[in-house]
């Protein structure tokens, strides 16, 4: 069996027993059969504030608002609203802090203040310096630092500095920390090297980063290094994400092999890693350790690198999705995967877009404020209320 369907197979049991469990405190109704039509009208989202930053995660979904406020919806122990309860529609975070720029991982969500501090909440680990039981609220990230970004990955998180300076910190047995070393720290410590970052970027068991000059290094199950490893191929590129997540055995001892993509400075996309999925989007399901150009030749605003699957928005605003489909996140009103970019269904013009890191959703930002979501649902995490899969993009709800 190829390694691809073997994780798949081991993947799908699972995903779906760790969302049943976290998923069902709000009510104890199974999940209903997917719909690719539009979301039942039982809450409006006039109600709703407009958003101005989206992060999908695990099995839950957060937002930014215009106030800098933080809104999460789906698995409860992620939302940071302080009960632990399921929502199928967008709570508050609380802790009256401001915020101006979010992350959600497979199990944590973290945030940057206006006062460039992070904070944390979710199953962790949470940076704090604690252990990992993981918090309900809102816990600030140890270390004295300030930072002015973070991504959050599958067990682990990278932060840079206002001085562009990049942290890590969580699982770092695959080297994804950057430090040289494997090991892990639920405390901030330096990726390795002294580069100056632009941003750097957690995913499964590995992490890229986009210097300055523009120039894309990575460590962990990637590129197999454990500290900052040039990508191959003489590009530049102004944005890169780093798929992958979870393992393929019950032991955690063997990583999914994870992608990733990037825009370049001529707005391009290019993937590498694993493709045995269509991921790579270069029209075949072949790996590349070398940036592949996405099929196409569109000019892209941004490309996100999912679990098995690759979501971007266009400089027209137009969105696509491509690799594995199985749960519905590509959006293009069915199942079935593809190893080119398709169009998500509902011509929609989305302003930015992220991928869930487990590959069960999708969302996008439109212009406008509004969150859309597609794909599984049976936490809640597409927000629209209900509990049921959707093929195509629905309207996140107001809560009743």
């Amino acid at each position: 069996m190829p390694l691809y369907a073997l994780n798949r197979a081991l993947l799908a049991p699972v995903a779906l027993l760790a969302l049943a469990l976290s998923g069902c405190r709000e009510d104890a109704d199974s999940p209903t059969a997917p719909e690719s039509g539009p979301a039942p009208a039982a809450a409006t989202s006039a109600a709703l504030p407009t958003f101005t930053f989206l992060a999908a995660g695990g099995q839950h979904t957060c937002a930014l608002d215009a106030t800098g406020a933080a809104w999460c919806w789906g698995a409860g122990s992620r939302l940071g609203d302080g009960n632990g309860v399921s929502r199928s529609s967008p709570v508050r975070v609380v802790g009256g802090l401001k915020f101006v720029q979010i992350s959600a991982g497979s199990k944590t969500t973290c945030g940057i203040t206006t006062q460039n501090l992070a904070y944390c909440w979710g199953d962790g680990p949470l940076g704090d310096g604690g252990d990992l039981i993981g918090s309900y609220v809102p816990v600030a990230v140890g270390g004295g630092h300030h930072f002015r970004n973070v991504i959050v990955g599958n067990e682990h998180t990278c932060a840079v500095t206002p001085g562009d300076i990049a942290f890590c910190w969580g699982l770092g047995h695959w080297g994804e920390l950057g430090t040289g070393h494997s090991q892990f720290t639920n405390l901030p410590v330096r990726v390795y090297g002294g580069l100056r970052w632009r941003r750097v970027y957690a995913g499964g068991q590995a992490s890229c980063g986009v210097t300055l000059d523009t120039v894309v290094y990575c460590w962990g199950f990637l590129l197999g290094g454990k500290q900052p490893t040039k990508v191959p191929g003489g590009l530049q590129f102004r944005q890169v994400w780093v798929g992958g997540g979870d393992y393929t055995d019950a032991q955690h001892e063997e990583p999914d092999t994870p992608h990733a993509c990037g825009v370049a400075t001529d707005d391009k996309a290019y993937c590498w890693g694993y493709g045995g999925e269509g991921e790579l989007g270069q029209g075949t399901g072949m790996s590349s350790t070398t940036p592949v150009a996405v099929s196409g030749g569109r000019s892209w605003r941004q490309v996100v690198a999912g679990f098995y699957h690759t979501c971007g928005v266009t400089r027209a605003e137009v969105a696509f999705c491509w690799g594995v489909n199985q749960w519905g996140a590509n959006g293009n009103g069915s199942l079935v995967g593809s190893n080119v970019p398709g169009k998500v269904n509902g011509g929609i013009s989305f302003a930015s877009i992220s991928t869930g890191t487990l590959g069960l959703h999708t969302c996008g930002l439109t212009d406008a404020g509004k969150i859309y979501c597609w794909g599984y649902n049976v936490a809640g995490q597409l927000g629209d209320g209900t509990r049921t899969q959707r093929l195509a993009p629905v309207a996140v709800v107001a809560g009743n």
